[in-house]
């Protein structure tokens, strides 16, 4: 069978398939698939067109192991859905990275509300909300001393009720 270990020096996203009943009964016939940017059906395919290149008929899989997919996206049985629905989400949206959209759903955020609900990139919640209080206007002709008097940390708690974040990337949270 060609060995396919290249896809773990080319991309930064791939799954390590071993055939099932060989698993089961001891022998290891597996192949590496790259999944950086490929759709979910394209992914089932290539596995299924795999599975058919065998001189029996085999047609389950167990993943063996696994690159740059996140965690929550890998089972035992395969790759989930929702990991193909970002790589389709990257290819609508070229303005989100993978790191964008993964930080909305660790807050929570649907995939099709992430490209609304995406406010930007800030270093921690007070830099956020010094931003925040000029981006709208908030700071505007208020005096110099009062303005040395604002604790963007008290704000940064105010604001954060309608606001979430992960790895510096934050999100409206009324979408």
């Amino acid at each position: 069978m060609n060995d396919n270990r290249k896809v773990t020096e080319t991309s930064d996203y791939w799954v390590y398939y071993l055939e099932l009943s060989n698993y089961n009964n001891g022998n290891l016939i597996g192949r590496f698939f790259d999944l950086d940017g490929v759709t979910e059906e394209d992914h089932k395919e290539e596995v299924s067109d795999w599975l058919e290149s065998f001189d029996r008929n085999y047609e389950e899989v167990i993943v063996g192991d696994s690159d740059g997919v996140p965690e929550e996206y890998v089972s035992e049985w395969g790759v989930h859905n929702d990991f193909f629905e970002i790589n389709e989400l990257l290819i609508e949206e070229p303005y989100l990275s993978r790191g964008i959209i993964e930080a909305g759903v660790k807050c929570g955020v649907p995939l099709k509300s992430i490209y609304d609900a995406y406010v930007g990139e800030y270093c921690s919640d007070e830099g956020f909300a010094e931003e925040f209080a000029k981006d709208t206007g908030l700071l505007e002709g208020l005096p110099q001393i009062i303005l040395d008097c604002i604790s963007f940390e008290l704000l940064s708690y105010e604001i954060m009720h309608d606001y979430d974040s992960h790895n510096d990337f934050y999100f409206r949270n009324d979408y």
